[in-house]
């Protein structure tokens, strides 16, 4: 994966002006189905990976920050480990890690015994913020729903479908508000949400589906915005983690194995040093005055 990223991603925010409850809608295809040729997942693992892909903007439309949010999911089950990062442009990377054979639906239970953490770092200065649940629910999006409502008192509603060809989610959430006057909006709404099926989430328009669902609510939708699928990693910042490592070590390595290769988590791209390339990288670090610390 290079830097030069597939931009046929979008997401729709919307609100229902009358009834204290916003929305939006994600959809990425061709990108999505460029990110996994340069990975190969498991079924399984891929479609519940391309559901967190498409919830992590869903989740970052919802803030107003500037940095970084991760969405990690930890367990002792066949998928230890899935993390997805979004930023606030909307910038998108995710991997997961598995044991054994996998098989079955896309459900948490493949996470085992675990938890659900967000972090959210900010790009300058301020405090970086970090909210864990435990990780329970027969899907990624009844979890991340159990997230909203323990860690951010918000009743929250997903649907995430993901295949080989394009991922989709569609989020609700009920916003603190004085009373609306229709004591059945939020019961309704959810209803209707749930009639959206994963074919039409992944086919349709975010325009259709908000038409098919809600066409006789008042909704306002705003601007679309562009979500990529970008990973971050560069020869640059593969690099600096060579020099962080130290010259003795990356020596021995070359030594044993006559390269050093470093492989990225995220998209699978892999930086090949060589002996040259070694002797080069620490050469310009001995020719830099010292400093106190390395960013």
């Amino acid at each position: 994966m290079t830097e030069d990223a597939m931009q046929d991603g979008l997401l729709t925010p919307f609100i229902f002006p009358e009834l204290a409850v916003r929305g939006a809608i994600t959809r990425a295809s061709e990108s999505w189905r460029d990110w996994i040729t340069h990975r190969i997942y498991p079924e399984t693992v891929q479609n519940l990976l391309g559901q967190a892909i498409a919830v992590a903007p869903l989740m970052a439309s919802t803030i107003k920050f500037e940095g970084k949010l991760s969405l990690q999911a930890e367990g002792d089950g066949a998928i230890p480990m899935l993390v997805v990062q979004a930023d606030h442009l909307l910038e998108v990377r995710g991997m997961a890690r598995w044991k054994g054979e996998i098989g079955g639906a896309p459900n948490p239970v493949l996470f085992g015994s675990g938890r659900l953490g967000l972090i959210i770092e900010p790009a300058g200065e301020g405090p970086r913020y970090e909210g864990i649940v435990p990780l329970e629910g027969e899907t990624l999006s009844s979890c991340l729903a159990g997230y909203f409502r323990q860690s951010e008192q918000l009743e929250t509603h997903l649907n995430l479908a993901a295949d080989e060809l394009s991922i989709g989610g569609l989020i609700l959430q009920r916003m603190p508000a004085e009373k609306t006057g229709d004591s059945d909006a939020w019961p309704r709404l959810l209803a209707l949400a749930e009639t959206l099926t994963e074919e039409e989430l992944l086919g349709l328009s975010a325009e259709e589906i908000i038409n098919r669902l809600f066409h006789e609510e008042t909704v306002e939708v705003f601007p679309q915005r562009q979500v990529t699928l970008r990973c971050r990693c560069s020869h640059g910042r593969t690099s600096e983690l060579l020099l962080n490592m130290g010259e003795a070590e990356v020596q021995s390595i070359l030594a044993e194995q006559g390269q050093v290769e470093m492989e990225c988590g995220f998209c699978g791209q892999r930086y090949v040093y060589e002996t040259t390339d070694v002797e080069q990288l620490f050469a310009a670090q001995h020719s830099q005055p010292p400093t106190d610390s390395r960013h």
